[in-house]
């Protein structure tokens, strides 16, 4: 699949040092996957959730300590749009 925001995805490894394993190992997949649909992604990411009134899928990085917020076209791109600790996404996104 197409990553739009790579850039952001560095940045994020730079904040949160402790997740470069867990993203990059993301990136890696997301990089060699085409997820055509939902359910294809939650086999490989089975808490992986929607978030409520969005299209935003929310997967969780490194266990739960933290979520990386992304917009999939189903079979083509996913777009990067957030990176936060589980507390600081109760806050934003639920």
């Amino acid at each position: 699949m197409n990553i739009i925001k790579r850039k952001s995805l560095m940045r994020y490894i730079e904040l949160f040092p402790d997740a470069e394993t867990s993203l990059l190992s993301w990136f890696t997949i997301n990089k060699e996957t085409i997820f055509k649909h939902f359910s294809d992604l939650k086999k490989v990411y089975p808490h992986a959730d929607y978030i409520k009134g969005t299209d935003l899928v929310c997967i969780y990085i490194k266990g739960n300590k933290y979520r990386l917020i992304v917009r999939y076209t189903w079979g083509k791109t996913v777009f990067i749009k957030d990176f936060l600790p589980h507390a600081a996404n109760s806050e934003k996104y639920c």
